[in-house]
């Protein structure tokens, strides 16, 4: 066997016996093996899930519900429904830190119902995005969305200003294939950006096959720094910047939540949906109670820095070009 990424034969058994993740109610009991590679640090499930595991997924309403639970409210929670605060948000994610200020033409890898796309419309001058779930692509919540199942061969060459994939690449076993593609489809000068979970995170070092990203049949891949830089310069991308940062729940009560799906293999959604109601209610509530999810905000963000400054946070951020 060799590591999927770097080719390299130095790879062992880090995690045995992985049951699927129950949190959407998916009743199966195989079990997933995940190897890691010595040199590069790729951590990737083997062998690969077949079709119709990666179709009891992504074709499962209960994923799209649960995903909703953990965006969408968290972004209500943070933001109110005031769109002029959704405006503030975009303006403040890592994509508008990377591009230069014009019109542009952008695509979204792996869209899911259409949230970001929703939220991007104002700022660039068309708006695509590609879905592997015939579930998604149907419930997109504007059927007018420029979202399409096929990838490959579906735009010509030098097409997109920006393309940009927020916590997929994790879950497509041919990566090498996606990325040979957006290089084709990319202009030049243009600037892919993405997001994915990091191999050597210090969660993952703690929690082992509890933690919140060791999610088979969904996420094959684990990227490491190493293994992103070394796929990006394969595929003749330049000037190709990976940064590391940790991701800490809106919600203080979530990771306690994944932490009991994963021991005891079921989900308790209808308390999350109660304490989500609670939490996205926090204008209402006391001074006090305020002042510990202010406190908890501020405790995790001091915490972020030096993590992500060693490497050891949750994600990766990279921005590449072309």
């Amino acid at each position: 066997m060799k590591c999927p990424i770097c080719n390299s034969e130095r790879v062992s058994i880090h995690l045995k016996d992985v049951p699927i993740v129950t949190l959407y109610k998916i009743k199966s009991k195989k079990l997933y093996t995940h190897y890691m590679c010595a040199d590069c640090n790729t951590l990737f499930i083997y062998p690969i899930p077949n079709t119709k595991e990666f179709d009891s997924v992504y074709n499962n309403p209960e994923y799209y519900l649960s995903w909703e639970r953990n965006l969408a409210r968290n972004l209500q929670i943070r933001y109110g429904n005031d769109l002029k605060k959704y405006k503030v948000f975009i303006n403040k994610i890592p994509l508008n830190n990377h591009i230069i200020d014009k019109p542009t033409r952008i695509i979204e890898l792996g869209c899911a119902l259409g949230h970001f796309l929703y939220w991007t419309m104002p700022h660039f001058t068309e708006v695509y995005g590609v879905e592997y779930s015939d579930y998604a692509i149907k419930h997109s919540i504007n059927p007018n969305f420029r979202i399409s199942k096929e990838f490959f061969n579906k735009f010509p060459a030098n097409f997109f200003d920006v393309i940009c994939s927020w916590d997929v690449f994790e879950h497509i076993p041919n990566i090498g294939e996606y990325i040979k593609e957006s290089y084709r489809i990319l202009k030049p000068g243009g600037k892919l950006i993405l997001t994915t979970p990091n191999s050597k995170s210090i969660s993952f070092k703690i929690f082992k096959d509890k933690w919140i990203d060791i999610a088979p049949p969904e996420h094959v891949v684990i990227y490491s720094k190493d293994s992103l830089q070394l796929l990006f310069n394969k595929h003749s991308f330049k000037d190709v910047s990976i940064q590391c940062s940790s991701r800490f729940s809106l919600n203080p009560a979530l990771p306690i939540y994944t932490i009991i799906t994963k021991l005891f293999g079921t989900a308790p959604t209808k308390q999350m949906d109660k304490d989500y109601d609670k939490f996205r209610k926090r204008d209402t509530l006391s001074p006090f109670k305020k002042l510990i999810y202010s406190s908890y905000y501020m405790v995790a963000s001091i915490i972020s820095w030096p993590i992500n400054k060693l490497g050891y946070g949750d994600s990766l951020l990279l921005v590449a070009h072309k």
